[in-house]
C-alpha cells in the first residue's frame, strides 16, 4: 500500500484544504458556507438548474442539497419552481438577493484567488487545472 504522502486522494484533499485557506475566511465574513457558494456560483455561471444537475455540477449529495436549498430558499438567496412540463423536478435560480450576494462576495475571492496565482504562478496553475481536468474526464472507470 502506497504511503499517505504518496495517495493521490489524500494529497487532493490535503491540497485542497490549503487552496481552501485562501477562500474560506471571505465565506466566513458573510456567513456562507463553501456549498452554498458553489451553488451560488453554478447558478451565477449557468442560470437556472435542475437540481439533479445542480447537484452534479457543485459535487453535492442530493439528499445534502435538498436540505441546503431549503436553508438558501429561506433566506431569500435562491428560488425553486416546478416546470408546468413535469412538476416532478425542480428547477433552481439565484433570487435578486442571492445576485446581490455574488456581487458582494467575488472581488474579495478574485483577490484571493490572484495571491494564489502569485505564490504558485499562472503558468503552473493552468498545468494543474488541466491535469486535473483530464484525470476527471477519465470518470468513474
Amino acid at each position: 500500500m502506497r504511503k499517505v504522502s504518496e495517495s493521490l486522494p489524500m494529497v487532493l484533499l490535503q491540497a485542497r484544504e490549503v487552496t481552501m485557506e485562501y477562500f474560506r475566511p471571505i465565506l466566513n465574513q458573510h456567513s456562507v458556507t463553501e456549498q452554498q457558494w458553489r451553488i451560488i456560483r453554478a447558478l451565477k455561471e449557468n442560470g437556472e438548474l435542475e437540481a439533479r444537475h445542480l447537484a452534479e455540477v457543485c459535487c453535492i449529495l442530493s439528499p445534502s442539497l435538498t436540505g441546503i436549498v431549503k436553508r438558501m430558499e429561506r433566506d431569500g438567496f435562491i428560488e425553486r419552481r416546478r416546470p408546468d412540463s413535469d412538476h416532478r423536478r425542480t428547477c433552481i435560480s439565484l433570487s435578486a438577493k442571492g445576485e446581490k450576494l455574488f456581487d458582494s462576495i467575488a472581488p474579495a475571492l478574485e483577490e484571493s484567488h490572484d495571491r494564489l496565482n502569485a505564490r504558485v504562478g499562472r503558468k503552473r496553475l493552468d498545468k494543474l487545472l488541466a491535469l486535473l481536468h483530464e484525470v476527471k474526464s477519465l470518470g468513474g472507470g
